[in-house]
């Protein structure tokens, strides 16, 4: 039997038409346990159509908001795991004001930006922002379902639930951050980032381990290195800003680590 996906590209020419290429070998069939509630947000309702069969034959369920206000309103009202965010022709002052508004509600869940913009700066642009993980479209399917579980797993793990070390607080289940009881917002892939860090205090993580950890890919280890480099840098100035302390330190060439004593 097949168990393989078939590959999906979705593509773009300049009237905004969406293609894609949503082949599914229905002799293959999975159960899933839970559904990953996921958000798309985009002008046009073609993207939902083209992709909702496709993630919901792989466990996620994808729901529609054609403006930002809508999309807070889900956020509100519904369990949404996933972000899917495609800001063209939705954000009429800064692209990424939407992000910083999911904050302000207490969402903890992940965010994709997808973009017709492939420049590596404006991925960083987009991950200082506060998103979880950027793709650029036209973009495989596959790689798309890989993001969104990445950013839905529940991880079965038996660690200690709240996570202190000095003025450093990680609620886990919350996925909350408090630094002298003070909140201080950490996108999804940030608060894994720091939780996994200071559970190894003491110990210099490669970026190879980190990316595993964080995006669970074992074999593109390069394509998510810019992604790596901006939640760490981001982690840094949110932490320095609120105590003017250096946690999170940089072994160039090797990767991270947080001293385990006392700064």
């Amino acid at each position: 039997m097949n168990n393989e996906f078939s590959t999906g590209t979705i593509s773009t020419n300049q009237t905004y038409s969406l293609t894609a290429n949503l082949l599914f070998n229905n002799s293959y069939y999975q159960i899933y346990t839970s559904i990953m509630n996921t958000l798309l947000i985009d002008f046009d309702v073609e993207l939902f159509n083209k992709l909702e069969s496709k993630l919901l034959n792989s466990g996620i369920k994808l729901k529609h908001a054609s403006t930002t206000e809508s999309a807070l309103m889900f956020l509100k009202h519904e369990n949404i795991n996933c972000i899917l965010y495609n800001p063209f022709k939705i954000s009429q002052d800064n692209t990424y004001d939407f992000i910083k508004k999911t904050a302000e509600i207490n969402y903890t869940g992940g965010i994709v930006v997808l973009s017709y913009n492939r420049n590596v700066d404006e991925q960083i642009r987009a991950l200082n922002e506060g998103a979880d993980a950027f793709l650029p479209i036209p973009f495989v399917i596959d790689e798309l379902i890989a993001r969104i579980k990445s950013l839905c797993k529940i991880r079965n793990t038996s660690a200690k639930d709240i996570i202190i070390f000095n003025e450093l607080k990680l609620d886990k289940p919350e996925r909350r951050f408090y630094i002298n009881d003070k909140l201080v917002f950490l996108t999804k892939t940030e608060f894994e980032l720091l939780a996994y860090l200071i559970e190894n205090k003491g110990k210099v993580i490669s970026r190879h381990e980190l990316i595993i950890h964080c995006w669970n890919e074992k074999k593109n280890i390069d394509k998510y290195s810019v992604a790596l480099y901006s939640h760490v840098k981001n982690i840094k100035k949110k932490i320095y800003e609120t105590i003017e302390k250096e946690y999170l330190e940089t072994v160039y060439g090797v990767g991270y680590w947080i001293r385990d004593s006392k700064i």
